[in-house]
């Protein structure tokens, strides 16, 4: 697919289990509520960008994480400079401008993110969602300090909420099965995200790569955070 940006160095992370469940009415969509919004708002940030084109890069760049721009603010904070990098570490999880990109995002954070809703408290879940972003950002940024490059994209929460799945099936007293194939799971993520490490940029051609140190550190995060929301132990006494 081509690309409307092509900005040097530019990346574009690119990040299935359904919740299910029985219910008493099968609605058409049977998302819970805090994915579903989310996923809205990834759909209606991406059809805004398109209908703003050509003139949106100043756009997408002040909503991106670019480590260049937060050393710079380090080396001189100024208040809107400050709140502008900040706000970046979430804001870039809603921007996608390619319709494969977005609709990949959308589609497994629909699956992953809807599994770790109906297992996590929803106040939890919230914050891995926006603690899986800004790990993911962060660990992006750290391995590429300084660096003139753009990243944007909800992979980052995306493996937040896969680690969060982990997580829950690793719980204690869980069935050995999905023990079993939560570790694999591991292996297998990490494994493809080494090679994607290794072979991104050619995978998806032009000057766009894939950022899958975001994708690691945003999994790392999620697993950790949905350690402390899971509802099972929440029932658990002390």
């Amino acid at each position: 697919m081509h690309d409307p940006f092509s900005w040097p160095g530019r990346r574009s992370p690119r990040g299935p289990f359904p919740g299910g469940g029985p219910a008493s009415r099968q609605p058409v969509f049977n998302v819970p509520p805090v994915t579903l919004g989310a996923v809205a708002a990834i759909v209606a940030v991406y059809l805004l960008l398109q209908l703003l084109l050509p003139g949106i890069e100043r756009l997408v760049i002040a909503l991106s994480v670019v480590p260049a721009r937060i050393v710079q603010t380090l080396a001189d904070p100024g208040a809107g400079a400050v709140l502008r990098d900040t706000a970046s570490l979430v804001t870039h999880a809603l921007i996608h401008t390619e319709l494969l990109h977005m609709a990949v995002n959308a589609g497994f954070l629909l699956a992953f993110g809807s599994f770790c809703e109906r297992a996590l408290e929803r106040t939890h879940y919230i914050w891995l969602l926006l603690g899986s972003a800004v790990g993911g950002a962060l660990v992006q940024v750290a391995m590429d300090w300084g660096a003139i490059l753009v990243m944007f994209g909800a992979s980052g929460a995306v493996s937040g909420c896969m680690g969060g799945m982990v997580r829950v099936q690793l719980r204690p007293g869980s069935d050995p099965h999905r023990r079993r194939f939560a570790l694999t799971f591991v292996a297998v993520l990490f494994v493809l995200n080494l090679v994607l490490g290794m072979l991104g940029s050619g995978l998806m051609g032009g000057e766009a790569q894939i950022a899958w140190e975001a994708h690691i550190g945003g999994f790392l995060a999620g697993f950790l955070i949905a350690g402390r929301g899971d509802r099972s132990s929440s029932r658990q006494p002390s």
